[in-house]
């Protein structure tokens, strides 16, 4: 006897509208599908391998995948639409609740607990998304806005 797939995991397109509170920040993270980021309202700045790029309202942008990425939400805050290859649109939904509670600025740079960088690390995996940093981080070829 030998063990089978379920069908009911099948990859699809998630096109998600999220919004992103002044000056807040996604965890540094790398999808396997490329994402596409569009900028709805407001700017932001992906951090991006080794650039800073700056996006204001109508304009978009693809991440490679495995290529390592933060969003941070400009001062006035920014709505974006997140489009990306996943396993389920309803779990990918769930990740990006789990992920969208802002931190305290004196948590960036730093997982509240162990326990929520754990469930957010399952959260992601579900998807192929690797968590490399909390909100706050950049990635390491990152430079600051501006000097790109």
């Amino acid at each position: 006897m030998g063990i089978s797939t379920p069908t009911s995991i099948r990859r699809g397109l998630a096109a998600l509208e999220s919004t992103i509170p002044p000056g807040q920040m996604t965890p540094l993270h790398a999808h396997a599908e490329d994402e596409a980021i569009a900028v709805i309202g407001g700017s932001a700045t992906v951090y991006s391998g080794e650039q800073a790029i700056q996006l204001e309202a109508g304009e978009e942008l693809v991440v490679p995948a495995h290529e390592l990425h933060a969003v941070r939400a400009g001062a006035g805050g920014v709505r974006i639409r997140s489009t990306t290859v996943v396993r389920c649109s309803g779990r990918y939904e769930d990740f990006l609740h789990a992920v969208a509670a802002p931190l305290p600025a004196s948590a960036l740079g730093c997982w509240p607990c162990v326990e929520e960088a754990t469930s957010l690390a399952s959260l992601a995996a579900i998807h192929d998304i690797r968590l490399a940093g909390p909100p706050g981080t950049l990635p390491a070829a990152s430079a600051e806005p501006g000097a790109v």
